[in-house]
């Protein structure tokens, strides 16, 4: 039987901005809801790939996440190897009291304009970032496969990782 995978990421914010002036309040609603959808396959608009954990880092410490030989498994333990990523989020633990890096490494994955390159996120924040696209980010061994996710000095932090991609 063969493994099948359909993904939906979805982004929504409401917002409502309120004045008040004398006797009237002023409203102003903000809805914002994108769907990406990705169906089966290796194409664009696709995805058959994913890896997801819960990881905790020590105090000031590093560590690299192998796209491509670094003993990644999935839900069936299946080992995966991504050869482009079409989504990432990092979620870090609200309980957190460091910073985590993401992002970093001389051979990482380009998300970013240059491989040395991070984005921080802080205690409940969420790094969501999407390319539905036939390129995606591609991963090649060696060269562009690590995630780095660095956690700085004070304690440990706790996050959640999700990689989706395709295998070709």
């Amino acid at each position: 039987m063969a493994i099948a995978l359909n993904t939906s990421i979805q982004l929504k914010l409401n917002a409502l901005e309120t004045n008040t002036e004398d006797l009237v309040t002023a409203e102003a609603p903000f809805n914002f809801n994108k769907v990406i959808t990705l169906v089966n396959g290796v194409v664009a608009d696709a995805a058959d790939v994913i890896w997801t954990d819960t990881r905790t880092l020590a105090t000031a410490t590093t560590e690299d996440i192998d796209l491509t030989g670094g003993g990644l498994v999935d839900a069936f333990a299946n080992v995966v190897a991504f050869v482009k990523v079409k989504a990432i989020i990092v979620y870090s633990r609200v309980a957190n009291t460091t910073t985590l890096s993401i992002g970093g490494d001389a051979n990482s994955v380009p998300f970013f304009g240059a491989a040395a390159d991070f984005v921080d996120v802080k205690p409940g924040g969420l790094f969501v970032l999407v390319d539905p696209t036939l390129a995606g980010y591609a991963v090649a061994a060696g060269a562009t496969d690590i995630v780095q996710v660095a956690n700085s000095a004070g304690a440990s932090a706790t996050y959640d990782i999700l990689i989706v991609g395709t295998s070709a």
